[in-house]
């Protein structure tokens, strides 16, 4: 006849493992994240567990899950060995990059796109000038400026545009513009050779606005270039007709990399302005 122990109809938990303890078989414990079974009776080594794993199966695998406090509306993730809290997205991303994935893994991607502001600056107050530096890169192989002008202190004088390496001003006169102007009373063109500027619009007035695009390559990148441009603006001409202003910018020079600009009047100082600088690809 079989012999039954009545006292393993069903294992028995025993808790956490101790050393030098008596375990039959079918006994469960509980060794750090996991849980065993005994498969033989036999006393316990008096060191570690791992000494006495050949007594055990294991029957469940855990892991340590860190301290849940001060983690609310975090999840949680791994780094292959180890857990720990977090905000779900991969590691190592920067200012303005994007969530990418392969359809298989999750990493940062940086925006890529035919047509992107590079750079904008607004006031209301008067300035002397608008220096935006380090806008022109080879990322971009042409850049359009929009200039809206709330007015200048003087009136009738030229908005002129001056291109910057950094900080600093390109000031060689190699500046070359030429100006086609027309309004109710005539047309009329200047060429200005030798500047130290590009002299664009006549078109402000003291608190009235006047608007200017200017669509400009050969800027950002590179050294040995010669930065071409073409302009449109327009505003009131003080004497009671609107005057438009279009016509051709080009720098007669190596400039090395030209990758600012610096906006001002030829006299007087601008009493607010907008400006906005895309680059196209």
């Amino acid at each position: 006849m079989a012999t039954v122990d009545l006292g393993k109809l069903k294992p028995v938990w025993k808790g956490t493992w101790a050393g030098s303890t008596s375990y039959e078989k079918d006994d469960m414990v509980q060794e750090g994240v996991n849980s065993y079974i005994c498969t033989t009776a036999h006393t316990s080594d008096a060191s570690t567990f791992s000494n006495d794993s050949a007594n055990w199966d294991t029957m469940a695998t855990g892991a340590n899950i860190p301290t849940q406090t001060g983690n609310s509306g975090k999840v949680l993730k791994t780094d292959g060995s180890s857990l720990s809290w977090g905000d779900g997205l991969p590691t190592g991303g920067t200012s303005g990059q994007y969530i990418t994935t392969d359809g298989t893994t999750a990493s940062w991607g940086t925006v890529s796109s035919d047509c992107v502001q590079v750079a904008s600056y607004s006031t209301t107050s008067t300035v002397g000038s608008v220096e935006l530096e380090n806008i022109f890169s080879s990322d971009y192989k042409n850049y359009r400026i929009s200039i809206t002008t709330q007015g200048d202190t003087l009136g009738g004088q030229w908005l002129v545009i001056r291109l910057k390496n950094g900080t600093s001003s390109i000031t060689s006169s190699n500046y070359e513009s030429l100006t086609v102007m027309a309004n109710s009373n005539n047309l009329d063109k200047n060429q200005y050779t030798s500047q130290s500027y590009w002299l664009l619009s006549n078109t402000t007035r003291p608190s009235y606005p006047a608007a200017l695009t200017m669509n400009i390559s050969n800027v950002g990148g590179a050294s040995a270039r010669y930065p071409i441009a073409t302009f449109t603006g327009g505003g009131w001409d003080g004497t009671g007709a609107l005057k438009t202003h279009s016509g051709f910018a080009y720098y007669y020079g190596n400039t090395g990399d030209a990758d600012g600009i610096s906006i001002f009047q030829s006299s007087g100082n601008i009493t607010g302005i907008d400006v906005t600088v895309h680059g196209f690809k």
